[in-house]
């Protein structure tokens, strides 16, 4: 790790906290780094197996127990390889030789021709900006064309992304 920014991977709980028990454990990986006020402003350059602009989406939903390793670079360190857009740092992940990321692309490759350009929901949150999806094959329960609207989607047709948890 470098400069004074640190990358954890944890079990995190959610509690009950009445009853003080544990509901369900979760695996999180937690990103650290000097605070100011507690506000992180601007994100740092994420690069998953040297994939530069790896959204967050598909950061977030990388399987901790899939990391080989995890490195923190502070912007002088890493400049020339990445630019400008590394002025915020860059964290820089390596998943292990098993796992295969898939392009959103890949994903919507088997679906008709005429519903690729739907909306996209990942885990029934809208995805904004397509570029830069790759998800872990191993994490994605369905990929489907749903027709009708839900309690949390109010669009009528959409293709739905299910990330097993």
């Amino acid at each position: 790790m470098a400069g004074n920014a640190s990358a954890q991977i944890s079990d995190a709980f959610n509690r009950d906290l009445e009853k003080n028990r544990v509901i369900k454990p979760e695996k999180s990986i937690r990103i650290c780094g000097p605070s100011r006020a507690g506000i992180i402003a601007n994100s740092p350059l994420y690069v998953v197996n040297d994939i530069e602009d790896f959204n967050l989406i598909g950061f977030s939903a990388i399987d901790p127990k899939d990391i080989e390793s995890m490195n923190v670079f502070k912007y002088a360190e890493v400049k020339d390889k990445y630019g400008d857009k590394a002025k915020n740092g860059v964290i820089a992940i390596k998943l292990k030789k098993n796992v295969k990321l898939l392009t959103l692309d890949k994903l919507l490759g088997k679906l008709k021709k005429r519903d690729r350009n739907l909306p996209i929901y990942i885990n029934s949150e809208k995805l904004i900006n397509r570029d830069g999806i790759y998800l872990s094959q191993a994490k994605i329960e369905s990929v489907k064309v749903a027709e009708k609207s839900s309690d949390k989607i109010k669009e009528e047709r959409y293709i739905n992304i299910l990330l097993k948890p």
